[in-house]
């Protein structure tokens, strides 16, 4: 989709100014998207009155979209959006395939003893269902919970985690929420009963935002979902840095993969084994850290690891160290900007895209496309396709150049269409897509190199190489994390993400938390990493020159 005259340099002053956006669309569009992205260091945009008007035959149809002031403040992202979607209607045309029915309710327990009874489908018009409800009542009701938040003394709404009532109502919402439409109750560690029920323990015990972030955090660690995180607005990772150290496991050990600052290279040495971290264990730290991400065990270890060390910037840190025979001790400050990601390909040292011999050309898609380098494609015998992280094109772009004939098959993508509560009797619509061949044809052999960093797009990219046998996958299983998401705000300023798609491989098998599989597989060695190899790299390389 296109943007009509997107004019974003031009919205850079203080005070009220209208602006008003134009351009010629498809009639047959059935989706139209506005969106505000904002991106400022301080302060907010407030915006209000924002109207859609189509005209068609010199007839103008105004749809008001937005008629009350909404806010967009700054966040630590320094990135906000609030985005409308307007559906082309169709008429009479079903929703999804199946519909509700006149008649049919839920009857649910709610407590022994006590059942509750809802219909699921009304009668109505355009204006109300029937019965037809008391506006005056519900007005009354809408007053009530309006005076129930919570405010300070000059009446502004104080809605803060920091207040149980707050809290309270966050669970609700997303335990309904999760309930309703999580696609993978099944690989969750406890239940939604068990989660409900320790949550709410919990929050009664927290007693500031931060306590609640954590319970939240525990919520998504039990649910096993690497798309799910939990973010507070306002929350600021800016006082928070780690030791400027990569770690790895390697043969059962804690062992130093990288040391980012070259001050420290004579101390510390790659293939180091971590022994104490101020005096504690670090299995038992990275259990610990463990609890804070959420997805697949091995998702959960590449984040893990990156956190190792992560506290207060320029705090004093005790290593022990053990080399060979030689222990260790040393004091290294936490000066290192600390980010939750850090790509397989990175922790590797691998940057640009180069010849590895003349044979054999090596491309790093986390910077760079295929199609920038297709002249060095098309030369070599072999390439190898770094997709140890976030790729930088789609599936389709690269393998339609690997086959000559069209390729179709499902995406292995099932969108859930609900109709019931608690996600029961839910049928799903199936993605599928076509490749067609494009020239010119890549006749070199293919290596994909993956790991656990790789996710979504990438496990997407990966899953179709496999399914046609276009590519052989080198190293270690990715993410298990696919598909769409979804978003739930919550009061106090707490966002939690989650999968709201449900994805297989193509062939049906598994995906969730197993991700794509390698078809050679390499696991990383504590000789490799003190030599400083890139043990996956050099198993596609070696793989590539006997295959000449």
């Amino acid at each position: 989709m296109g943007r009509l005259n997107f004019v974003k340099d031009s919205i850079i002053s203080s005070g009220e100014k209208q602006y008003v956006f134009e351009g010629i669309f498809d009639p047959d569009l059935e989706l139209f998207t506005i969106a505000i992205e904002t991106n400022f260091g301080s302060g907010s945009l407030n915006f209000d009155n924002i109207s859609l008007n189509v005209i068609n035959e010199d007839k103008g149809t105004i749809i008001p979209l937005v008629k009350k002031m909404v806010a967009l403040n700054q966040l630590d992202s320094k990135i906000d959006r609030r985005i409308i979607r307007i559906f082309k209607p169709q008429g009479d045309e079903k929703f999804f395939e199946e519909e509700l029915k006149i008649g049919e309710i839920i009857t649910q327990t709610l407590v022994p003893g006590i059942k509750c009874i809802v219909p699921l489908a009304l009668y109505g018009n355009e204006k109300h269902t029937y019965p037809i409800v008391n506006e005056s009542r519900v007005a009354e009701l809408i007053k009530l919970a309006y005076d129930s938040w919570p405010k300070d003394d000059q009446g502004e709404f104080k809605i803060s985690g920091a207040d149980l009532k707050i809290r309270l109502a966050d669970l609700i919402i997303l335990y309904n929420a999760l309930k309703h439409s999580y696609p993978y109750w099944d690989d969750a560690s406890l239940n939604a009963d068990e989660i409900w029920s320790k949550s709410i323990l919990r929050a009664f015990s927290d007693k500031t935002d931060q306590d609640f972030l954590k319970t939240l955090k525990w919520i998504a660690n039990s649910l096993n979902d690497g798309h799910m995180f939990v973010d507070l607005n306002g929350d600021s990772n800016k006082d928070i840095a780690t030791l400027p150290l990569l770690f790895d496991v390697a043969e059962r050990k804690i062992v130093v993969k990288k040391v980012l600052d070259s001050g420290l290279i004579d101390q510390v040495k790659a293939g180091d084994e971590l022994i104490r971290i101020n005096g504690k264990k670090p299995f038992d730290i990275l259990r610990s850290t463990d609890s804070l991400f959420s997805g697949s065990a091995q998702w959960k270890l590449a984040k893990s690891t990156v956190a190792l060390t992560k506290g207060k910037k320029d705090e004093v840190v005790h290593l022990n160290l053990k080399r060979t025979n030689q222990n260790i001790s040393i004091d290294i400050s936490r000066t290192y900007p600390y980010s939750e990601y850090t790509s397989g390909s990175d922790r590797n040292n691998r940057g640009k895209s180069e010849w590895i011999s003349k044979d054999i050309f090596y491309i790093n898609l986390n910077k760079t496309t295929t199609e920038v380098h297709m002249a060095e494609i098309l030369k070599a015998k072999s390439v190898i396709v770094d997709m140890r992280g976030y790729l930088n094109e789609d599936t389709e772009t690269f393998l339609s150049h690997l086959t000559d004939k069209k390729l179709t098959s499902n995406s292995g993508m099932f969108t859930p269409q609900i109709l019931y509560p608690d996600y029961q009797k839910v049928s799903y619509a199936i993605g599928s897509y076509t490749i067609e061949p494009a020239l010119p044809i890549v006749k070199a052999k293919i290596f994909l190199l993956a790991d656990a960093t790789g996710q979504s797009a990438t496990e997407s990219f990966l899953s179709a190489y496999k399914q046609f046998k276009v590519a052989t996958i080198v190293g270690q299983p990715s993410s298990g994390t696919n598909g769409n998401i979804n978003l739930i705000s919550m009061p106090g300023g707490y966002r939690f993400v989650y999968s709201g798609m449900l994805v297989k491989n193509p062939d049906g098998s598994k995906h969730h938390l197993n991700g794509v599989l390698p078809d050679v597989v390499v696991k990383n060695t504590i000789k490799g990493i003190k030599e400083g190899k890139d043990e996956i790299l050099e198993e596609a390389i070696r793989l590539a020159t006997e295959d000449k």
